[in-house]
């Protein structure tokens, strides 16, 4: 009996350590399996950091290392942010705390020092290394002062007019361009981003060597560009999933709202259309569009057409646009796109004009007065291959769109020729074409902004196939002469012959080429490739009404009084940047 209790004591004592113990294990499993993202992606972090640090161990001071060093610090940063923004939130609204920031008295005195130092830190910088050598820059300055001044006269209300966006927006172009276009370093560091983003884009390549064959360059739009652009869409949406989108637009954003004093919602989309599109950018606020002001939503479509996206950047640069001065133009084009259509239309009464547009949408004003452009979702896709099917599927649509796009514009701008050269033709007035007309009409636009005045005539013509035909048909056209300079410069330095010149078309005898229409000086291929940066051209209204009767009908009325507006003014805001980018040359 003493033998009997003894072994079931034991077996249950060992039942009972045995459930212990199972239990112990099945917790460490929940734990692991509950933190199991977390624990790969410190594992993956350490392991990348071991890496970079063997890497720099065996070899640094090259490109390559220090493009790697360079490339782990941003990732870390960036990683550090978002582990910010999710654990402690409020740690961005310290400025709240600060009593002195909320003291009017103090913060008046402060912005007028700001004012006072930095406008004439500006216009020292402006006299000393810009007009005295180059006083031809004093008419790109003077088209500054047009485009403003017009622009202000227009205003729908110019009492209601914001100075302090108007000066800090114009401040702040001008040191984009003068650290961009004019200073040494400036220029080297966007020459290396544009030459890493060539590089990046090169790289789809190899798909269309392997889908159309190793003559695919030969059909260079359809074959070579297009998958380019489809390569760089698909990127885009992963990195958009990823976090690194949102970082680098929010980033930006709250830089411009903050310097500027615009809302988020505009200033969100003014750096969303840098990078994706005026399109996604819309679409991007759709949740809030029904409760923001007349202004905003001004603002929004101004912003949308006055620069371009990534994809369209490689489309532009494909017919021979230097990078450079693209990337550096749809940056600038964001500050000079609010800067207009906050002067063009400033806000009036924005209770009232609420209370108006959106009577029974009291959560759509909420969500705009209380909108953190840090915290907007950028993605749906629930993982990376999610990701990547839905920027194919997109970038498959886009493409489809370009090319039958340039097909249709170039042919349109044939009929018209002929159209207006049959027309001149009954009245004995020859060679008279579509282009021709456009050339004289904006010949004084293209010397405001500082064209020399050999050249405007081709800038008036580009300019206005720009705006009322197709952006990407302009840089086709600037791009033969573009392609001309090459050939020019080429045939120089092999031969040491002379070359005959017939109005504007050169010959060069040792080739038995005619360069047709001849070439653009460097300063007019800069700020024309500025002012022909944007999206904002007749056709592209269709689209633009289309897009916010699916995303936001209730303002379709707003958009359908103020779209030619915002089309006007964004091209106003292209012009500007062009100027800014003309003054520093």
């Amino acid at each position: 009996m003493e033998v009997e209790e003894t072994f079931i004591q034991r077996r249950n004592s060992y039942n009972g350590s045995l459930h212990r113990d199972s239990s112990k294990w099945a917790h460490f499993f929940i734990t692991i399996r509950k933190y199991k993202k977390s624990i790969v992606k410190g594992f993956t972090l350490i392991a990348i950091l071991v890496y970079v640090a063997y890497a720099i161990s065996i070899r640094f001071g090259d490109e390559d290392s220090v493009r790697l060093l360079m490339c782990t610090v941003v990732g870390l940063l960036f990683l550090a942010w978002r582990q910010i923004i999710r654990r402690y939130p409020e740690i961005f609204k310290f400025r709240k705390s600060i009593k002195v920031l909320h003291d009017r008295r103090f913060r008046r005195i402060i912005r007028w020092i700001l004012y006072i130092v930095v406008g004439i830190g500006a216009a020292i910088y402006t006299i000393v290394y810009s007009l005295i050598d180059h006083p031809e820059n004093l008419v790109s300055l003077g088209g500054i002062a047009f485009f403003l001044i017009v622009t202000y006269a227009t205003s729908t209300n110019r009492a209601k007019v914001n100075w302090h966006t108007l000066y800090w927006g114009i401040l702040i172009q001008l040191l984009f361009g003068i650290l961009f276009v004019s200073s040494e370093f400036g220029v080297t560091v966007m020459t290396y981003v544009s030459q890493r983003f060539s590089e990046l884009t090169s790289y789809s390549d190899s798909g269309a060597i392997y889908v159309f064959g190793p003559r695919y360059s030969e059909f260079r739009m359809i074959f070579q560009t297009m998958p380019r652009i489809l390569f760089f869409i698909t990127l885009i949406n992963v990195l958009q999933y990823l976090g690194t989108i949102s970082f680098l637009m929010r980033t930006f954003g709250s830089f411009l709202a903050y310097c500027l004093g615009t809302k988020p919602v505009e200033s969100f989309v003014a750096v969303t259309n840098i990078i994706m599109g005026s399109s996604e950018a819309f679409m991007s606020v759709s949740p809030y569009l029904d409760g923001i002001s007349k202004s905003e939503l001004f603002a929004l479509l101004v912003c949308g057409m006055a620069s371009a996206a990534g994809d369209a950047l490689i489309f532009y640069k494909s017919f021979g646009a230097p990078m450079i001065h693209l990337l550096t133009a749809s940056i600038m084009s964001a500050p000079a796109a609010l800067v207009c259509a906050k002067m063009n239309m400033p806000e009036e009464t924005v209770k009232k004009e609420k209370a108006e547009n959106s009577k029974n949408d009291n959560d759509a004003d909420m969500k705009t007065d209380t909108l953190d452009i840090r915290c907007t979702k950028m993605s749906d896709s629930r993982n990376i291959l999610e990701a990547l099917t839905k920027g194919a599927e997109m970038g498959t649509k886009v493409v489809t769109t370009i090319v039958i796009s340039m097909l249709v514009y170039i042919s349109l701008i044939e009929f018209l020729n002929m159209t207006v050269g049959w027309l001149g033709d009954r009245i004995d007035v020859n060679e008279l074409t579509f282009e021709k007309i456009l050339s004289y009409l904006l010949w004084p636009i293209a010397f405001i902004i500082g064209i020399p005045s050999s050249d405007c005539l081709i800038i008036g013509r580009f300019l206005g196939i720009r705006g009322f035909i197709s952006v990407s048909l302009s840089y086709l056209q600037m791009g033969q002469f573009i392609e001309n300079k090459k050939q020019l410069s080429s045939y120089e330095a092999k031969y040491n012959d002379t070359v005959f010149l017939s109005n504007r078309d050169i010959f060069l005898p040792m080739w038995n080429t005619t360069l047709t229409e001849g070439v653009l000086e460097d300063r007019t291929e800069v700020i024309g490739t500025f002012a022909l940066c944007g999206f904002s051209c007749l056709p592209v209204l269709g689209m633009t009404l289309g897009i916010f009767a699916t995303i936001a009908p209730k303002r379709l009325i707003d958009i359908t009084e103020i779209i030619f507006r915002a089309f006007v003014i964004s091209n106003f805001a292209s012009l500007l940047t062009s100027c800014v980018a003309g003054k520093p040359c």
